[in-house]
């Protein structure tokens, strides 16, 4: 009777521990039978976005540089580290639920991986539109090779953040009042310069308009939405 009553116990534990399923799920892990054709194709080769490839050895020496621009980022819009821990920290049950797997880091690991990376991205974007915010010893934007490794990297999709939270932290009245900015973009806007310019896509403004009416899941989807036919972008 005891040990039916531990595990009782502990299937119960497990049961309380499920988080609830939300429709958000759109971030995924490779199906490992295309993993195993090539390896590489779907490994970010400089920098980890998220959690599922967070920590792993060769990505290791871009997170200081991720840490340079989390605290330019704070400067630039004169907000409290707090008060962007605090906006992730409130997100954190949809967030966890946008990836297909189970994310093991703890609350604030999770948080924690969350806010450098999306004041990362949100720098990235920010520089690559706007020159005058480059600084002169930025070694990602002034070692061309790096880049071109970096924007690759941003278009795999194990290595996506939803795009709602990088929404939720852009703030261009702020940004614009610190730096000189005189455009008024949005995330959408400066996302879609960036890629359209990589990828070398032209005549993406009519899809432009709808994307921006439509639910944006992450820079994979974003990217998806530019390719497609005028009529069938959703």
């Amino acid at each position: 009777m005891g040990r039916s009553s531990q595990l009782v116990s502990s299937v119960r534990e497990e049961l309380d521990g499920l988080l609830p399923l939300y429709p958000l799920c759109s971030i995924y892990k490779v199906p490992e039978r295309l993993r195993r054709v090539s390896q590489k194709a779907y490994t970010p080769k400089l920098v980890s976005i998220g959690p599922l490839h967070h920590g792993k050895e060769h990505l290791n020496p871009l997170e200081e540089h991720k840490l340079r621009y989390l605290q330019q980022y704070l400067r630039r819009t004169q907000v409290n580290l707090e008060d962007y821990v605090h906006k992730i920290k409130a997100q954190e049950a949809g967030l966890r639920s946008c990836y297909a797997e189970t994310i093991a880091f703890s609350s604030d690991e999770f948080v924690r991986i969350m806010l450098v990376d999306v004041a990362f991205i949100i720098e990235v974007l920010l520089r690559f539109r706007f020159h005058q915010l480059l600084e002169e010893n930025d070694r990602l934007f002034n070692r061309t090779w790096m880049f071109e490794d970096l924007w690759m990297d941003l278009l795999l999709l194990e290595n996506q953040l939803p795009f709602f939270i990088l929404e939720d932290c852009f703030d261009i009245d702020k940004i614009q009042a610190s730096s000189n900015i005189s455009e008024r973009l949005s995330l959408i806007d400066l996302s879609h310069y960036f890629f359209t310019n990589k990828l070398q896509i032209k005549e993406t403004q009519g899809n432009l308009e709808i994307i921006r009416s439509s639910q944006v899941e992450h820079f994979v989807d974003f990217c998806r939405s530019l390719y497609l036919p005028l009529k069938q972008v959703r």
